[in-house]
């Protein structure tokens, strides 16, 4: 709503009451609502947005007349709903283009005082109205915001004295325009249809302590759209990691176009490892001999695939598994392959992970996971040489070639 739309229009002497009704006249308000849609709603520099809104009317009598003069009333309009930016258009406070079109409600109120020889009836208002409005057009209204109060007295006479405390805010995700009576505080504000980001709950981290007899315990990044992770200050992918007993601060970062609700800052321990039982030895149990050191301190760190793309001599690729103690490496369906092998696979990706063994633990920043593709075998090969075979017979146990004068009377055949 603007301004201009509501500019007042003052009766000379009509009574403003600021007190309440006399006990002879305080009867409850009168009050109704209607529908309104397709409004053209404009700035201070012309239309900016498409209204869907409900106007409720409160009509509330304070000074009755004596001697059959008019009583008075006091009439406040409140609106709410909902609006669409014009993309284009320009915007209602400061006049820039509006850049797209955005969404976003709005509520506001107006107050009147009237003073009319008839009671407030809806006999001649509708349940809701389409305006009909459109751009560089006219529109199709009961009446303006500014003389609403009127199609609820039905007397001629009857005189409409706008207040000046009129204000509709309106809200965007991203921005808020205040439209107001100066004497009410005024403008400010705009909305120029600024991107809104999408919001994103951060998943929160986790940590499992370690087994017994270990060392490192396990911290969980979870994934989530828009959303990564910084550990101790750096980047970590989502995923499950071992880590060293300690604590570790971990922060959730809004990607662009997104933003952050709710938690967004843990600080997890991960705990020394407790001793475990001592277990019972029995004369029938032989125990294996204890690797030196700490089995969790052995590390490992996996070696890549190999991949061998099918050529004109072979034409089937194949994927080579490299031999790595304390290495299992599986595909990417749990299979575990055998180290030391080759494997033969169509055309295509495969994906090969990398896990510790038993007793062993991967590298801080080892490679665990390689996806290989894998090329189709190659179609212009060159086409092999025929071999020329010379036909040989047999004489005497003497192979000759065919055609050759074997001297035994005639050629061989």
């Amino acid at each position: 709503m603007f301004i201009s739309k509501f500019a007042a229009t003052v009766a000379a002497g009509v009574l403003v009451a600021t007190g309440l009704a006399t006990s002879a006249t305080a009867a409850a308000p009168f009050r109704d609502s209607v529908q309104i849609s397709n409004n053209l709603d404009s700035g201070t520099h012309g239309p900016w947005a498409w209204d869907l809104l409900r106007r409720s009317v409160t009509i509330t009598k304070t000074i009755e007349g004596a001697n059959n003069a008019p009583d008075t009333y006091r009439v406040v309009l409140s609106d709410s709903g909902a609006f669409t930016t014009i993309k284009g258009a320009k915007s209602p406070q400061a006049g820039v283009t509006i850049s797209r079109a955005v969404t976003g409600s709005f509520s506001g109120s107006y107050t009147f005082t009237v003073t009319s020889t008839s009671a407030p009836s809806a006999a001649g208002v509708d349940n809701s109205y389409d305006y009909g409005c459109s751009i560089g057009g006219s529109c199709t209204k009961p009446a303006e915001t500014s003389a609403w109060p009127k199609l609820y007295f039905n007397d001629p006479q009857a005189e409409v004295t706008p207040n000046h405390d009129w204000q509709w805010t309106y809200r965007t995700c991203a921005e808020t325009w205040r439209n107001a009576d100066p004497a009410v505080g005024g403008n400010s504000g705009d909305i120029t249809g600024a991107h809104c980001d999408a919001q994103v709950t951060a998943l929160a981290p986790t940590v499992t302590q370690p087994d017994c007899g270990t060392t490192r315990g396990e911290l969980v990044i979870p994934a989530k759209k828009g959303v990564r992770y910084e550990v101790r200050g750096k980047a970590w992918r989502a995923g499950t990691f071992k880590v060293r007993p300690g604590s570790y601060r971990v922060v959730a970062v809004a990607k662009d176009g997104y933003v952050l609700r709710g938690d967004r800052r843990w600080r997890l321990t991960v705990d020394e490892a407790k001793a475990c039982p001592t277990p019972t030895a029995t004369p029938t149990v032989t125990v294996s001999p204890t690797p030196t050191g700490d089995p969790d301190d052995r590390e490992a760190t996996p070696k890549s695939p190999t991949l061998t793309q099918a050529t004109c001599d072979d034409k089937t690729a194949s994927v080579s598994i490299p031999e790595v103690p304390g290495v299992v490496y599986k595909t990417s369906s749990g299979k575990t392959v055998e180290q030391g092998k080759t494997y033969s696979v169509d055309p295509g990706s495969v994906t090969i992970t990398a896990e510790a063994a038993d007793g062993y633990t991967l590298a801080d920043g080892a490679e665990s996971e390689w996806t290989l593709v894998l090329s189709e075998a190659p179609t212009d090969c060159p086409t092999a040489t025929p071999t020329t075979t010379t036909h040989v017979t047999v004489v005497n146990n003497i192979p000759v070639p065919a055609r050759v004068d074997t001297g035994l009377g005639g050629l061989a055949k």
